[in-house]
């Protein structure tokens, strides 16, 4: 996984491989360190490179979006396709989690809505 901070307080966790049990640390304690940092006004997971997702990924993003929700943190997901927004569909997830088709367009709308509420 990699960060990449943009202006606004807006962080793109680029998330690549499988969000699987085993295969890497979990997500969120990857993200451990975003929680308390000042500033942060929103986060964008972006799955576009996740080849494959099981329910412990799942559990692992909807855990992250809980941190988000606890922290006031905006959360968008970004890049969900094939099998991935499939398993949103089915779960119901996708009327829970703001998607975009991509990680620059969730950016730009999360930057316009940070604009917007100062």
């Amino acid at each position: 996984m990699r960060l990449h901070e943009r202006a606004g307080g807006i962080v793109i966790a680029q998330v690549h491989g499988e969000l699987t049990i085993g295969v890497e640390p979990l997500l969120g304690r990857q993200l451990n360190d975003l929680w308390g940092r000042p500033g942060l006004r929103a986060l964008v997971v972006d799955v576009a490179e996740v080849g494959f997702c099981d329910s412990i990924g799942l559990g692992e993003l909807i855990g992250v979006y809980n941190r988000c929700q606890v922290h006031q943190i905006s959360f968008a997901l970004a890049g969900a396709a094939g099998m991935l927004a499939r398993l949103l569909d089915i779960t119901g997830l996708h009327a829970v989690f703001v998607t975009f088709p991509d990680a620059a367009v969730a950016a730009e709308h999360l930057a316009a809505d940070s604009e917007a509420e100062r």
